[in-house]
């Protein structure tokens, strides 16, 4: 077992191959405590309303599951997903940021925040492979 709160984690050095499993509480996950730099096959913070954000050069080779994430304001810069990003009902989602990778799907059903609302309105600094799913 990983230790994740010890802060002399290097992110660098950490590999997951399967799941990181935190403890539930009432309003979703407790996910203050992912490191910097965390790459991971899959990620699930589903319906975690306290979220604001996440730790910045996350990179997750399979799928980011973010639906119900309705206080997420913003994405970390460069973020990128092998495979799915799912965002729907993120209602504070306001931007995109600079270099977003994502191999397949990308789901916004309900983030009402968003200024855009066809593909065409996405910064071309953004690179969606699959398709967009309003």
């Amino acid at each position: 077992m990983v230790d994740i709160l010890n802060p002399s984690l290097d992110p660098s050095k950490l590999s997951i191959k399967e799941k990181i499993e935190l403890v539930r509480q009432s309003d979703g996950l407790l996910v203050d405590i992912l490191p910097e730099g965390l790459k991971i096959c899959d990620l699930d913070l589903e319906r975690c309303s306290s979220l604001t954000h996440l730790p910045e050069g996350l990179w997750v080779g399979m799928n980011l599951y973010l639906s119900g994430c309705s206080s997420l304001t913003h994405l970390p810069e460069g973020l990128e997903v092998g495979r799915s990003l799912y965002l729907n009902g993120c209602s504070s989602l306001t931007h995109f940021p600079e270099g977003l990778k994502v191999g397949r799907n990308l789901y916004l059903i309900g983030c009402s925040s968003l200024p855009f609302k066809t593909e065409k309105d996405i910064p071309k600094s953004v690179n969606i492979r699959g398709g967009i799913i309003w």
